[in-house]
C-alpha cells in the first residue's frame, strides 16, 4: 500500500472495509443460526416442562365414619389387591388417614392382609 498514491490508499481503504463488511455479514449469519438453534431448544425445554407438569389432586374433606364406609366398599367392590395408596389416590382421601382407617379396619376384622399362601376369597384384602 502506498501513501504516497492518492488512489491507492483509496482502494485500499475499500479493500479493507470491503473485508469489514464480509466479516461482519458472516457473523450475523452464525449468530442468526445460533439464535435460531437457540430458540429451537428453548421451545423443547419448554414443552418438556410444560408437558410433565404433574396433576394436582384435590383431596376431600369428608367424616371419618365417611371415609370408613367408602374404603370398605371400594374393598368390597375391588378384584385385585389394594394398597394405602391405591385407596387414598382412587377416594381422594388423605394417606395417613387411609392408613388409620385400614388399620382400624383391620382390627375389627372387616378388611385383612391376603397372605402368599392363602387362596383368594370373598374377604377383602389389603397388602
Amino acid at each position: 500500500m502506498s501513501y504516497d498514491n492518492p488512489s491507492g490508499r483509496w482502494r485500499a481503504s475499500c479493500e479493507k472495509f470491503d473485508s469489514f463488511l464480509e466479516g461482519y455479514e458472516k457473523q450475523n449469519r452464525e449468530l442468526g443460526e445460533f439464535n435460531r438453534a437457540l430458540l429451537t431448544e428453548m421451545k423443547k425445554l419448554i414443552e418438556h416442562i410444560v408437558g410433565e407438569r404433574p396433576t394436582t389432586v384435590v383431596l376431600r374433606a369428608i367424616p371419618r365414619n365417611q371415609a370408613k364406609d367408602e374404603i370398605l366398599v371400594l374393598f368390597k367392590k375391588s378384584r385385585r389387591t389394594l394398597f394405602y395408596s391405591d385407596v387414598a389416590e382412587q377416594l381422594n382421601l388423605d394417606l395417613e388417614l387411609v392408613v388409620e382407617l385400614c388399620n382400624e379396619l383391620e382390627s375389627a376384622g372387616l378388611i385383612g392382609v391376603l397372605s402368599h399362601h392363602e387362596a383368594k376369597g370373598p374377604k377383602a384384602k389389603r397388602s
